[in-house]
This record gives C-alpha cells, structure tokens and sequence, in this order.
C-alpha cells in the first residue's frame, strides 16, 4: 500500500499502487443501462463489489499460494508488481513452506543472511537451492536425500510421476545392474528435478501433490482395516449362528460313530482308529463342528498326505481355516455349495504351494 493525495478530495489516503489517482470514495463507476452509459459515484463501502477492490486483498491472497502461484502474478502486470515486490511476503511464504527461521543461505562456505527472498524463494521453488542444506544443488551433503545422483526409471515413474512419454525427451544412460540381472535406465537428478518443477509449478506445489497421494494411500488402508474389521465381525455372526445349527450331544457314542461310518463312506474314506477328530466327535468332546466339516477335515488331510508328511505338517491348519472361510464366503449358496466344495477349492488354492513343498522335500532328503 502507498499514501497517494486524491485529484478530487485531496484526501491522502492508503491505495494499492500509485496508479490510482482518485480514492475509493471519489471513484467513477460506469454503469450500462438500456444501452445507455451511467455514470454514477460509488462508495466502497456499498454491496457491489469492484474488481479493483480485489489489489486490496492481493496481500491476503498470497498467504494462500506458493511462491511459483505469486511469481507468476508478480510478472502479471505493474500494479501486481508493486505489490508483490513487499519482502515480507515472500519471508512468509519461504517459512510457512520450508521451515526457515531466517533467510540465509551458505556460499563457499561462507553463511550469507538477509538474501533477497524473492531471488531465494525462487532458488527454492525451481530447485536450484537444496532446502535442507541451504546450499546450491550439487553440494549437499552425502546423507542428504536431495543429493544430486542418478536415479532409475521406476523412482521417476513410481515417485516423481512422470510418463514415459516425458522421461523419453530427458538425457538418460542405459547401464547393466549386476544385481538385477538386466539393463537399468538411469537418469541425472538435477534434470529430473528441473522437469518437475516445470511440469508442476513449483517444488511446493509437486510436494503438495505428494501429499495427496499420501493422503489417499493412507484412506485406502482405513477403508481396508475397516473392511477386515468388519468382515472378521461377520465371520464371528456367522460362525455363532453355524453352531447353533446342528446338535449331536443327544446321541449315544455308537450313533455318532454310525453317522460318522457313513459319511465316510460316501466321501470314500475310511476311519482310523488313531484319528483324535474322529474320537472326538464319537465321545461327544468335540461339539464345534457339524459331521460334514469333520470329514472335510478329514478329506484335506488325506490330500495333504498324499504329497508329503512335510506338506500336511506345514499346511494343515492353514488349509482348515481356508475351509471354513470358504464357507463363511459362500454363506449364501448354502444348498449349491458344500463341505466338500470347499475342500476341492482348497486344494487348488494350495496346490502350488505343495507340489513345491513336496518338491523341496524330495531335493533335501533324496539328493
């Protein structure tokens, strides 16, 4: 704000920049009416709002931007000029943004304090200056992720974002990775950094964008906690309600055997005798499981013993829990899916997983 004196009142008064020559109560504001040019003297203290009203707040506004946002207006016009041209917005905008106490920067060695901050703010937002070292780029510290390095394609497409299209049109070297086993695309970092800032309007901004990102990966894994909290719910319900559904405690000990005989047979297996399952459920101590999740036990472990003792050992509980999630899963097929279903849909979940297992086996033991 400068103090101008009015053409009009000879008030002296506070305006944007010394273009104005009238105040804001001696303004001429046209109007058009029925194709007809009005001129009648307003106010700002009225409710119709000026366009030019708008420089008063211009300070206002740029709390609300980046350094680029307010770079680019600076170069806008001669009023936005004068007004941006206040160092003390940019010594805002360079602490709310990176942190700094004080504007200084080192140079040979040497700290330089009181640096221009609008030279500075823009060293910054084009990434010439590192804002952790406070030191042009290239002489950082090593430990300093800023560092100028060469980094991979994936880091510029996973991280920075770009397309393959973009990083096609950078210099880049083609080197092989002894540790990968194949080519790798590399890339300077200070040309890298130079397009990003270009291709986002500043450092801040692509750190914003970052942000962003951040933001929605860290809501994504909420909504799936959430989720696995509230199907692990689910499953408890479901559980609650499948064991009320059946009840053998009323039968004697050779009826539960004659049921269990049965069952069996039309799934052609055959009790043993050192089975603790199969005790279990004739002495009337396993009350969990309704007679078809018993032989589907059953089913999967002579399945798992057909690879090998290690592939029953190492996947035996994680195959009985797979049946009953395959059941909680498929709650609502209760007269088209069974048991057994589930048993055959386990097995080829897991089957890769023993043949390999099996495999392994084989190699250690027989070579």
């Amino acid at each position: 704000m400068v103090l101008i004196n009015c053409k009009k009142c000879n008030k002296s008064v506070d305006m944007p920049t010394r273009c104005f020559k009238l105040c804001t109560d001696c303004k001429i504001i046209k109007k058009t009416v029925n194709n007809k040019i009005i001129k009648t003297e307003k106010s700002i203290s009225t409710s119709t709002f000026d366009i030019f009203n708008i420089f008063y707040l211009m300070t206002e506004i740029s709390s609300y931007l980046t350094a680029y946002d307010v770079w680019s207006l600076y170069k806008t016009c001669k009023e936005f000029k004068s007004i941006f041209a206040d160092e003390k917005i940019w010594a805002e905008i360079i602490q709310r943004d990176y942190l700094k106490t004080e504007l200084s920067m080192v140079v040979n060695s040497e700290v330089i304090y009181n640096v221009n901050p609008i030279k500075y703010a823009i060293l910054l937002e084009t990434s010439m200056i590192c804002p952790k070292c406070n030191v042009f780029m290239g002489k950082c510290d090593k430990i300093c992720t800023m560092r100028y390095n060469k980094i991979s394609k994936t880091e510029c497409l996973n991280y920075y974002k770009l397309t393959d299209t973009e990083i096609d049109n950078i210099p880049h070297e083609v080197k092989y990775n002894n540790f990968f086993k194949k080519n790798i695309t590399l890339f300077k970092k200070e040309n890298i950094l130079s397009y990003v800032c270009k291709k986002y309007n500043g450092w801040t901004n692509f750190i914003l964008f970052r942000k962003n990102i951040e933001h929605q990966l860290e809501l994504k894994k909420i909504k799936m906690l959430q989720n696995l909290e509230k199907k692990e719910e689910e499953f408890k319900e479901w559980k609650n309600i499948y064991n009320k559904s059946f009840n053998y405690r009323n039968m004697e000990n050779i009826e539960r055997q004659d049921i269990l005989d049965l069952e069996l047979r039309k799934q052609k297996l055959e009790r043993r005798e050192d089975s603790m399952l199969c005790k279990g459920f004739i002495n009337g101590t396993v009350t969990n499981k309704c007679i078809e999740h018993i032989v589907a036990i059953l089913k999967i472990t002579s399945i798992l013993f057909s690879y090998s003792h290690i592939a029953y050992t190492t996947y035996t509980d994680e195959c009985n829990d797979y049946l009953e999630k395959l059941m909680f899963k498929n709650r609502k097929k209760k007269s088209t899916y069974t048991w057994y279903d589930s048993v055959n849909d386990t097995h080829d979940k897991f089957k890769d997983k023993l043949i390999r297992c099996n495999n392994f086996y084989t190699y250690y033991y027989f070579y």
